[in-house]
């Protein structure tokens, strides 16, 4: 049901149909399965090894990673005293904890970004281009697993070419960080694109279109995405008539909104979660 929509229907789903096939192969009925899969790669081996929960122990392996990672983190850059206590607050957020059961791939993107931000401090505090290189690998291991790794990339590099300027360091470094994680991430990106004429595959569809999709899916798409939060979207014929700034300014997306969520997701968790319930959104 809605409750493991992803990883019963799609991830798990992907993984099974590669292994019966033998073969990487487009998907047409999923347009997800057109996206980074690493994570998934390793469903495939946990679905040889045991079936569907020795697949979901690499996702609740993440998780520990993940803990040990932000712990690791924080004891390096921030304070030894605060490394426990943020560990903790990440294993007892409900939807944390709720992922670690699934077979989503979420909790995998979370591990290597985590790593990639305490490589990249540590290159600024030391210096040392190794951990930058290292930053990158992260960096680029988050972009397999998930799209959103882009943003985190992204961020990250924009980081590091500002303090490199700040601190009078040379970019070669910089350079190096973002090569090492293209060498990772691009083919994943560059099979989609072969595939489907999209590198993001279905996003983006007004720059770069793609098989097997259209204009309507890509707007009706966008408008169930805008939906998640707290906040009321315009009516969709009259929200797709917004100039970009007014679609980004609409309902959740609000900045009032956005700083206001934290407390809006703990006392209305239903508007994040659409089409469930209050209690199993709680």
């Amino acid at each position: 049901d809605a409750r493991d929509w992803d990883g019963i229907s799609e991830h798990l789903a992907q993984a099974k149909v590669y292994l019966r096939h033998g073969r990487v192969e487009p998907l047409w009925y999923d347009h997800h399965s057109q996206f980074p899969a690493t994570v998934v790669m390793l469903y495939c081996e946990g679905l040889c090894l045991g079936g569907q929960g020795a697949a979901k122990l690499f996702h609740w392996g993440f998780a520990v990673l993940s803990a040990v990672a932000l712990w690791r983190l924080t004891l390096r850059h921030v304070a030894p005293q605060a490394a426990g206590p943020a560990a903790w607050v990440l294993l007892s957020t409900p939807l944390f904890g709720w992922l670690a059961t699934v077979g989503y791939v979420d909790l995998g993107s979370v591990f290597f970004c985590l790593l990639a931000v305490d490589y990249l401090l540590a290159w600024r505090r030391e210096g040392g281009p190794a951990d930058l290189a290292r930053a990158g690998l992260m960096a680029g291991a988050g972009m397999t697993v998930k799209m959103q790794g882009l943003f985190t990339f992204g961020i990250l590099f924009l980081a590091a070419v500002f303090w490199c300027f700040r601190l009078r360091r040379r970019l070669g470094p910089v350079i190096l960080y973002a090569a090492l994680a293209g060498s990772l991430a691009v083919p994943w990106y560059a099979k989609s694109w072969i595939l489907t004429g999209n590198p993001v595959y279905p996003f983006a569809y007004g720059i770069f279109g793609g098989k097997h999709w259209s204009a309507p899916q890509a707007q009706a798409y966008a408008y169930h995405h805008a939906s998640f939060g707290y906040g009321q979207l315009p009516p969709e014929d009259q929200w797709h008539k917004l100039s970009l700034l007014g679609k980004r300014m609409a309902g959740a997306r609000h900045p009032l909104k956005l700083l206001i969520a934290p407390f809006t997701l703990t006392l209305f968790p239903e508007y994040y979660s659409p089409r469930q319930p209050r209690l199993t959104a709680m």
